[in-house]
């Protein structure tokens, strides 16, 4: 007999259900297979429990009782909206929420006026004509090392041309 086979008769096994036959083939392989024997006596482990549990009888009202809670329970998402609702209309906390929403007005107005980006027309129109003017030739300002070097270039050009 194999494990594999065993395995699938350990039940009957103890329960008494097997022929002589098998019942000598089972108790043959047993004394030779270590993980066999094992697996028996988890088995009779557990048979063990199961014959020590005892019945607990529940209350006479379980039943009704738990039908009334599972009626009356709500979901989580109300329980949460019942809860912020009884903070909302808590009187002594009015204080508080009115300091909040004070202070967060205040703040969205002065963020808004310190990172209030200006439409670049609008800043160009107010700047005097020699800003402007500047602003115009920005990236000839940017570049006004090379500018300041054009004589050496022009030097270098005329050497490269030399062998011309």
């Amino acid at each position: 007999m194999k494990c594999k086979e065993l395995k699938k008769l350990i039940p009957e096994f103890l329960g008494g259900d097997l022929n002589s036959s098998q019942a000598n083939d089972f108790r043959k392989h047993m004394k030779s297979c270590r993980a066999c024997q094992l697996e028996v006596r988890a088995y009779e482990s557990s048979w063990e429990m199961l014959d020590s549990w005892q019945d607990i009888e529940p209350h006479p009202d379980y039943v009704f009782r738990f039908w009334n809670r599972l009626v009356s329970h709500k979901p989580w998402h109300e329980e949460l909206l019942a809860g912020l609702r009884q903070a909302l209309t808590n009187r002594q906390l009015v204080p508080v929420y009115a300091a909040v929403c004070t202070l967060l007005i205040v703040g969205a107005f002065t963020l808004k006026t310190t990172v209030e980006v200006r439409n670049p027309d609008e800043v160009l129109a107010v700047l005097p004509s020699d800003e402007l003017d500047m602003v115009a030739n920005l990236d000839l300002a940017q570049n006004y090392d090379i500018i300041s070097d054009l004589d050496f270039l022009e030097d270098m050009e005329i050497i490269e041309n030399l062998d011309a």
